[in-house]
């Protein structure tokens, strides 16, 4: 993905910049001012960078980060009066719990790999900082779950969608597996992580899922949300943030009801489509749901590499 992406850039530029026109899927990751097209897909070029001291192309990988380095620092949008990323849909200035996935674990990344101290603090201030305002934003004290979205200019309270849930919950995750423990705000991260994870186990259903709005047991079972939630307790549990007994049970009955969705061929079912934000629960429990969404197979896969390393971790083979 990586190397094909490097190699598209001044294809990319040519169809943008000359032929004025905007069409070719990976043109995303160039052109779109979004941080589900920006940091989130960089991922894997900083992980590599990380890990990898010498490759052919390195020197491409590092130009490409430090503009994202830099676009995280002083082009993305942020909340006034908070550390937080916001967003210019569907209106100015509305805060999604997407962008605690889309953001949060670059610059978690970011921190590891850079090469000073100062950087490092920065990064990892960064990330923290942004959980504790994101909690602020968009955590709903009543129901101890993250609302989907929102507004700066409005009260109305948006719905507890199950995937953004998933995505705060893997930002957490994130930090808690870098954030250095003496860090000020890693206690106030983990209480919250275990408070929202404690929240989220009453409402998984018989059958092991969780539904696509977490608090209306009457929509669909999803798959994207729970294999999510999958893999951050599963995390929690082997890295003991969260009680084992307790959480372990949970985990593996939503495991067990994800291969219900698996067929023989790989292919996933009832992955919940893309979603915008809005205040009107309707719109959610009426999404379309489709097979292989991206969303819902990505999520398996990281709910899967859990699932083996919890059972590594407990002796089970």
């Amino acid at each position: 993905f990586c190397d094909f992406q490097l190699r598209s850039v001044p294809f990319i530029s040519y169809e943008k910049n000359v032929l004025g026109k905007d069409n070719v899927p990976n043109g995303l990751l160039t052109n779109t001012p979004l941080l589900d097209f920006k940091l989130a897909p960089s991922l894997p070029f900083i992980y590599r960078l990380r890990k990898e001291v010498s490759f052919v192309n390195r020197a491409e990988y590092l130009s490409f980060i430090d503009s994202m380095l830099v676009y995280a620092k002083e082009k993305q949008i942020r909340l006034p009066g908070y550390s937080l990323f916001t967003r210019v849909t569907p209106q100015k200035y509305t805060t999604w719990v997407d962008d605690m996935f889309m953001g949060i674990p670059f610059l978690i990344q970011a921190a590891l790999f850079s090469n000073t101290d100062a950087d490092r603090e920065y990064y990892f201030n960064d990330a923290a900082d942004q959980i504790l305002d994101f909690n602020k934003i968009v955590w709903d004290e009543t129901a101890d779950l993250y609302v989907h979205a929102c507004y700066s200019d409005s009260d109305k309270k948006m719905p507890h969608w199950s995937r953004a849930n998933g995505w705060g919950m893997w930002a957490m995750s994130e930090a808690l597996l870098y954030l250095p423990e003496n860090h000020p705000h890693y206690r106030k991260i983990l209480k919250h992580f275990r408070k929202h994870a404690k929240s989220l186990i009453r409402y998984q259903n018989k059958r092991g899922f969780w539904p696509n709005v977490v608090d209306y047991p009457e929509s669909r079972d999803e798959v994207s949300g729970t294999a999510i939630f999958v893999m951050a307790m599963a995390r929690g549990v082997r890295e003991k943030w969260l009680d084992r007994k307790i959480y372990q049970p949970v985990v593996e009955k939503a495991w067990n009801a994800i291969k219900t969705q698996i067929d023989r061929n790989g292919t996933v079912y009832n992955i919940c489509y893309g979603t915008m934000c809005t205040d009107d629960v309707n719109y959610y429990i009426n999404r379309p749901f489709y097979e292989d969404d991206t969303h819902g197979l990505f999520a398996v896969l990281f709910a899967a590499m859990e699932i083996h390393k919890l059972e590594e971790n407990i002796g089970v083979h």
